[in-house]
């Protein structure tokens, strides 16, 4: 079990609150079609990665978050070619065995997902790296009425075999810093009186985010693809409570806005939830859905999510991330 580490207090002014979350990512994405309306082609996406962060406040203050280390390895699957002959599996972590466990699981799943596809695979190209190294700090935010900001240093992996895969992470984890960044809006104004049953947030433009991971996941891309949309979008909150005395709000819009091409941003949701009795933050989880016509397309998540029970009655509510206490229910 996860232990709660109370703050050193010194005086009731300058406490810091501990706590302990993770926040997590993932991507999935497929394309098919035909390229010059000549020669058909496929392919296949998967990123996804997980790590704990300690976070640190202080009454009235932002939410202070420090990376301690990833909790699962980080993983990028893709197929190569156009018609996906080959897949490379890139997982990156700290034990190797459990390395080449998971990259084993992960083929094994691509085969139960995509049966067709991968009875025509040739070749799975695994690139194991490693850890070796302390990663505590090296990405951290602040965290103000649900907005991020983010500052993120490399995290250097190694291969385990072969040093001229040290290149082979594309990404990953650069890749869960624009994840971070995507929670760039704040979630209500900072009212005394408490948060409302309803609101629009306005403002969200998800194409910069969108640009960085495309181009992350490939700077060949960067010739290619530019994602833009055409105005800023607006998620509709709404206020529910659950049986177990958790407050939690949903955001969502459905705009089927064009971003590149004839791929739309289908869907858009926040969910923000606290508990009631004292407005600590549990969970903050961002999804978002982006396709075309023909069902070609995918879906990006991104959790922060509080890991070591809470309920301790600390102030980790982050400048009103949640509503004040006294604010009554719907």
């Amino acid at each position: 079990m996860l232990v709660l580490v109370l703050g050193f207090c010194l005086s009731a002014e300058t406490r810091e609150n501990q706590g302990l979350f993770r926040f997590s990512f993932h991507i999935k994405g497929h394309v098919e079609g035909r390229f010059l309306f000549i020669f058909p082609y496929r392919v296949v996406l998967e990123i996804g990665g997980s790590a704990r962060f300690s976070v640190r406040s202080k009454a009235g203050e932002a939410g202070r978050f420090e990376l301690i280390d990833m909790d699962a390895p980080g993983y990028l699957l893709r197929t190569l070619g156009l018609k996906g002959r080959r897949v490379a599996i890139f997982a990156v972590g700290r034990n190797p065995h459990e390395l080449l466990r998971f990259i084993e699981e992960k083929i094994m799943d691509f085969s139960r997902e995509y049966p067709v596809l991968s009875g025509g695979v040739q070749r799975y190209c695994k690139y194991p790296l490693e850890f070796r190294k302390g990663l505590q700090g090296l990405i951290g935010f602040w965290r103000d009425r649900g907005a991020h900001r983010v500052s993120c240093r490399p995290l250097n992996p190694v291969p385990l075999y072969d040093a001229r895969q040290v290149e082979a992470e594309f990404g990953v984890y650069r890749i869960m810093c624009e994840f971070l960044r995507g929670f760039n809006r704040p979630l209500v104004s900072d009212d005394p009186r408490g948060w409302p049953r309803e609101w629009v947030s306005g403002g969200w433009d998800f194409s910069p985010r969108l640009n960085a991971v495309a181009w992350t996941i490939s700077p060949f891309l960067k010739k290619f693809i530019r994602f833009r949309q055409k105005k800023t979008l607006s998620l509709t909150f709404r206020r529910t409570i659950s049986r177990d005395a958790f407050l939690e709000y949903c955001g969502e819009a459905r705009p089927d806005m064009q971003v590149w091409g004839r791929f739309e941003i289908q869907k858009v949701r926040r969910v923000v939830r606290c508990r009631r009795s004292n407005g600590e933050l549990l969970l903050d989880m961002l999804v978002l859905e982006m396709g075309d016509r023909r069902g070609r397309g995918g879906s990006a998540t991104a959790t922060l999510e509080r890991i070591d029970g809470g309920g301790s009655g600390l102030d980790l509510s982050f400048r009103m991330d949640c509503p004040d206490q006294r604010t009554p229910a719907p």
